[in-house]
């Protein structure tokens, strides 16, 4: 199994679903209506954009200046979560 160490931003109602040993990931919860069918994926100087449809599909960007936008958008929205 990996041990990644991440930050996880989910819906409020996959709290129960959540079985990840402590010490590979945080998570904060966010109320049920912002939830979404698209997951991002921030990593190295990629970022995946996962639509979780009946067929998934995924994007991934490579490049370094999207990458840091989004990782600066994440950290925004991982700080003013309580």
């Amino acid at each position: 199994r990996c041990k990644i160490d991440s930050k996880v931003i989910v819906p409020e109602d996959l709290k129960k679903h959540i079985t990840v040993k402590k010490g590979y990931a945080i998570f904060k919860f966010i109320p049920q209506k912002f939830a979404s069918p698209t997951s991002t994926w921030v990593y190295g100087n990629k970022v995946a954009l996962i639509v979780w449809n009946d067929i998934p599909f995924a994007t991934v960007i490579k490049s370094q200046k999207i990458s840091k936008s989004f990782k600066n958008y994440f950290e925004m929205l991982w700080h003013s979560i309580n």
